[in-house]
């Protein structure tokens, strides 16, 4: 018996299994004939051509032929070579063993064993890609129709109208809510449109509080809003507070600019860091001090400012149409006034104002400790550099300043009003600094907060 080998088909398209059926009808049923699969037959995944060698091998066994199992090996079409033994191969054909012909006398087609399924029986139709094995249904497929438009929505409330809409079409509530990742309680949930009314109100009331708050302080984020609520006898949690702020873009100002005021390209003497590792427990024990710029129209205005490490207050500020040791002189003469410095440190950075001969003369004889930050280091000196930033974001660069006159008047009242007596500072418990050193007054000294550097 021999078949033309063009007629054995591709193992795609359905003809390799017609071709199994022809040889199994030819060979009467005899029993001996193995059985190859037909899953590359049926294979419609491209390039997913499969070849099976099947090889009968004859055992004698207590005087009868024994059939061995048979395992059936995938091997890709190209890129391998066996220097073992030679296979020829033909474009669109199977892989043809290499025993005798003897031995390999005929092959029937079967179909992988499982439940419900029969091996194929002579004049059963064969139709390629498309026949299914008898008794097997298809996969009940949650990608078809309704369940692949569930998965595909977004919120709860979009999966629980769809639900609604096409329970009948997705069988029952529990299957759908499994497919689409729905709670069940959730699918049941009824809002309460009272509440919701009413929720909407106490939004709306508490947006009207953050504004009047944001109108006074622009710079206050959510932490601060709640902790002003809180001091002026309005309860509302945090989150509440940063829900309706990001509703309705209630957002604290930013404002992004730089331009570098220190000159430490000098000879004069410069000090180590005193404040590193230290613990405060009064005031007037750390001060710190820097210079910032004011652009108005035609030209820049300088700051110079001394910052009560421990309290934030701003005990000395000098402004200045020049950036000179002057400047800084001044605020210096100021802050001693009104505050006893004896054996207070003195933190700056390594500017020429602060190292110059006049500046140190001064100190000295007030009995300060001269400090100063490591060149280059902003961060030695963040808590000024702090307090120029809330300057600018809530004062300057919403006022914004024209001329020089307009500074000297504006500037001096954030200073003392704003800064010193209302603001909330986080680093002290969110109250303003002057309150705070009113609070501390009151407390022994073992019981005094501890400012760890």
């Amino acid at each position: 018996m021999d078949l033309d080998r063009s007629r054995r088909g591709c193992g795609k398209c359905g003809k390799a299994e017609r071709f199994c059926a022809r040889l199994f009808h030819a060979s009467g049923g005899n029993p001996r004939f193995l059985r190859i699969s037909t899953d590359a037959a049926l294979s419609t995944a491209p390039g997913a051509r499969r070849f099976f060698r099947v090889v009968e091998e004859s055992d004698n066994f207590n005087g009868k032929t024994k059939l061995s199992s048979v395992r059936p090996r995938l091997q890709k079409s190209v890129g391998r070579a066996d220097p073992e033994r030679s296979v020829k191969r033909w474009p669109g054909s199977t892989r043809i063993s290499n025993l005798p012909e003897s031995d390999r006398s005929v092959v029937r087609s079967v179909s992988r064993q499982g439940p419900g399924r029969e091996t194929l029986q002579p004049g059963t139709p064969t139709g390629g890609r498309e026949q299914k094995a008898q008794g097997q249904d298809c996969r009940s497929g949650f990608g078809d129709g309704p369940h692949k438009k569930i998965a595909s929505l977004g919120s709860a409330e979009q999966k629980r109208r769809y639900i609604r809409d096409h329970l009948e079409e997705l069988g029952s509530v529990s299957q759908a809510c499994q497919v689409s990742g729905l709670a069940p309680s959730s699918f049941y949930y009824k809002s309460n449109l009272k509440y919701q009314r009413r929720r909407a109100d106490e939004d709306e009331k508490l947006r009207q509080q953050i504004e009047r708050i944001q109108e006074e302080f622009p710079g206050y984020g959510y932490r601060r809003v709640q902790r002003e609520l809180e001091r002026r006898g309005i309860a509302a949690n945090a989150k509440r507070i940063r829900r309706v702020m990001k509703r309705f873009g209630l957002r604290p100002l930013l404002w992004r600019s730089f331009i570098r005021t220190t000159d430490s390209r000098h000879a004069l003497p410069v000090y180590p860091n005193l404040l590193k590792k230290r613990q405060l427990r009064a005031v007037n024990q750390a001060w710190v001090s820097d210079i910032t710029y004011i652009r108005i129209r035609s030209s820049f205005v300088y700051l110079a400012a001394i910052l009560d490490l421990y309290s934030r207050k701003v005990v000395g500020w000098a402004i200045s149409k020049r950036i000179d040791t002057e400047l800084c002189l001044t605020a210096l003469r100021m802050a001693l006034t009104d505050r006893p410095a004896r054996g207070c440190i003195h933190h700056s950075d390594r500017g020429v104002q602060y190292a110059s001969a006049a500046y140190v003369t001064l100190l000295r004889l007030q009995g300060l400790e001269i400090s100063m930050s490591a060149k280059g280091n902003p961060y030695d000196n963040a808590f000024m550099e702090s307090f120029y930033k809330t300057l600018k974001y809530e004062e300057v660069h919403l006022w914004n300043y024209e001329i020089y006159q307009d500074v000297v008047e504006r500037l001096p009242f954030f200073i003392e009003e704003v800064y010193n007596r209302k603001r909330l500072h986080s680093s002290i418990g969110y109250v303003p600094p002057v309150e705070f050193e009113a609070n501390v007054q009151k407390l022994k000294p073992a019981d005094r907060p501890v400012l760890n550097l």
